[in-house]
């Protein structure tokens, strides 16, 4: 980092600035000039750690918002040797759930959630399927989550069939109520004209987890419009802030399910 010092001499018109440096007392100017500029970077430095500390804690927790005090677990599906589903034109579901979720996340913190991902990178998280699957399961148990929200891409063999899909998980009301939100806000946000609803699903996640799970098929990649908007920056974050909106709205309802005195309904 680097300081400039300007002094200004405010100088009548027309006269001369005659300055004697050796009668000014250079040398205890500098001394002082030096004890200020040693004041300065301390204190710059003390605001930049304390602005890095912030960062950090906003990227776990948002500062405010709807989601406030909530912790999010995602689940970007796949990864590693399993790549998932794999459109037409060659874009594997691994990479497009990790995209996604990280949009998810950016869109969770603005609302004030704190956000867990069971995976950052393109790798698995076992050697094997039952490994890795075992392993999200721990990361999502272990992070104490409120809910979890694993992404995934669909595939079908008719390639007419299109639209985002949420699962939940048979005999859970709250995997329902979140799920249903879910879809009600992925139906405005998708263009396709048939409006699914919530379906329930056996699937491992939804069943080993205590958090409120759902599992959340974006779209179809072997729909060729589709497999092209999915991979569209501006429809991914479109969805992403369609998915966060069903959480919040589900939140917003758990809070109206709870009487003033705080008491169970």
């Amino acid at each position: 980092m680097f300081f400039r010092i300007y002094i200004l001499l405010r100088i009548p018109a027309g006269e001369e600035a005659v300055v004697d440096l050796e009668k000014a007392g250079v040398s205890g100017i500098m001394r002082l000039s030096i004890k200020r500029i040693l004041f300065i970077v301390l204190l710059l430095a003390a605001v930049l750690t304390g602005a890095a500390l912030l960062g950090d804690a906003v990227s776990v927790f948002g500062l405010q918002g709807s989601l406030k005090g909530r912790l999010v677990a995602l689940d970007a599906g796949h990864g590693g040797a399993d790549g998932g589903a794999e459109g037409k034109n060659g874009v594997k579901e691994a990479e497009l759930n990790l995209t996604l979720a990280k949009k998810l996340r950016e869109e969770l913190i603005a609302r004030g959630a704190g956000v867990v991902l069971t995976r950052e990178g393109m790798d698995a998280l076992g050697d094997t399927k039952l490994e890795d699957m075992a392993r999200r399961r721990d990361i999502v148990k272990d992070s104490g989550a409120d809910c979890l929200v694993s992404i995934h891409m669909n595939k079908f063999f008719d390639t007419q069939v299109c639209g985002p899909q949420v699962f939940y998980m048979a005999g859970s009301e709250a995997g329902k109520r979140l799920a249903e939100c879910i879809q009600a806000r992925l139906n405005e946000a998708a263009p396709q004209q048939k409006k699914r609803i919530a379906l329930t699903g056996d699937y491992y996640l939804l069943k080993s987890v205590e958090a409120t799970a759902v599992i959340v098929e974006c779209g179809f990649l072997s729909n060729p419009q589709e497999e092209n908007l999915l991979q569209s920056s501006s429809y991914q974050t479109k969805l992403a802030k369609a998915i966060a909106g069903g959480i919040s709205d589900f939140v917003s309802g758990e809070a109206e399910r709870i009487p003033p005195d705080g008491s169970e309904e």
